[in-house]
């Protein structure tokens, strides 16, 4: 397992992964923060604080890079650079690496420019609750970060699991078929 000290075989990594970090320690050590585990609040709530941090820390390690933490956006299409159009107008079309199935999916929160093309695409997020981890979820978030990260340009994708406390919480990076668990605390 490496943790965010070791030498990273991928040095595009270290920006991200220290992003990432600031932002979980944010939503444990944050005072106004702390309801949203000591209360169960839904998935949701935390998707949207953790972005929320995210597009606060983002420039300052980022600067004039002029990328965006968004969730959901645009995703009911996606541009097809090929026929130089929008097109699918309901989720990313994502293949089942098992099954073959194509489902159109929907991913919780990605980093990037507000462009047509996928080079401005950077880091794709599918985040989980210590309570709310099924098997069947976890395979699906899985598959749609290996897609993404093969697929679609997304450098990075990460698979965060926030425990109940910091210290639980579970972090994977994906890029393509490459998983590595890291820890961060």
């Amino acid at each position: 397992m490496k943790t965010i000290e070791d030498p990273l075989e991928d040095e595009r990594l270290t920006k991200p992964l220290l992003l990432v970090r600031t932002c979980v320690v944010a939503l444990y050590d944050d005072e106004r923060e702390q309801n949203l585990f000591n209360n169960n609040l839904c998935e949701r709530c935390l998707v949207f604080r953790f972005a929320y941090h995210m597009q606060n820390k983002l420039d300052e390690l980022y600067p004039d890079k002029g990328y965006f933490v968004d969730c959901d956006y645009n995703s009911s299409c996606y541009y097809d650079e090929s026929r130089g159009e929008w097109i699918n107008k309901s989720g990313k079309p994502i293949r089942n690496q098992k099954t073959g199935e194509i489902k159109k999916r929907f991913i919780d929160i990605i980093v990037h420019k507000r462009e047509k093309n996928s080079s401005s695409d950077f880091i794709c997020f599918e985040i989980k609750k210590w309570n709310n981890c099924s098997a069947d979820g976890l395979k699906k978030d899985e598959n749609n970060l290996r897609v993404l990260t093969s697929e679609y340009g997304y450098q990075f994708g990460f698979h965060i699991i926030f425990g109940k406390i910091k210290e639980r919480t579970k972090i994977r990076v994906f890029k393509g078929n490459k998983v590595d668990l890291i820890n961060l605390f």
